[in-house]
């Protein structure tokens, strides 16, 4: 049997993480969730936020990186290795339909650049490169991954089907749905790397 590792991100202030372990050989296939953790986030009392927004949640850079060095070095994943990839669910800008953007969305890009900040920093560390690598190491996936593999657009049926497919060691509440849904993420990657959805 060979493995093959999909690390899920589920971008956001709920979002999660989640490693998704594949094995697959003559003609069989099993998947299990090695990992899972939400997303860490902190008070920014530095005022790391711009416009003033001192006391804002933003995501907690530094933990993040702990914890994406954590899983590579436990289960032993080369960041380069051929068996190994990390999939982020493509962040848009949201509009409402009256006009002008939805509340809130500045602070979700704002967010979602620290998360590819850390990331890239992370992979060009690990591997002695010179940003940017992104292009060539993630796959950013676009808001449509779910329909295209039949999962529902609901937070909350979503993190039940999670559930039905991988149980919910990882993600016990319904409240944890970004680590649940970073789990969805990594089995649709998979599909597309390994085979299965054309």
């Amino acid at each position: 049997m060979n493995n093959h590792y999909f690390l899920g991100i589920d971008p956001g202030l709920t979002g999660g993480c989640s490693l998704l372990d594949v094995s697959y050989g003559s003609g069989v296939r099993s998947y299990k969730i090695l990992d899972g953790f939400r997303l860490p986030v902190i008070q920014d009392s530095y005022g790391v936020m711009p416009m003033g927004k001192n006391g804002k949640k933003i995501l907690d850079y530094s933990e993040l990186g702990d914890n994406f060095r954590r899983i590579l070095r436990c289960f032993e994943l080369s960041p380069s290795g051929d068996n190994f990839s990390i999939v982020i669910e493509k962040q848009q800008e949201l509009f409402n339909p009256r006009g002008g953007r939805v509340a809130g969305s500045f602070m979700g890009g704002f967010n979602y650049g620290l998360l590819l900040m850390v990331l890239n920093r992370e992979y060009a560390n690990l591997m002695s490169m010179h940003p940017p690598v992104l292009g060539k190491y993630f796959h950013m996936a676009s808001p449509s991954w779910k329909v295209e593999i039949g999962i529902h657009k609901s937070k909350d049926t979503s993190y039940h089907q999670a559930c039905d497919m991988f149980g919910n060691k990882y993600w016990p509440r319904v409240s944890d749905h970004g680590v649940a849904e970073s789990a969805l993420l990594s089995y649709w990657r998979s599909l597309f790397v390994l085979g299965g959805k054309k």
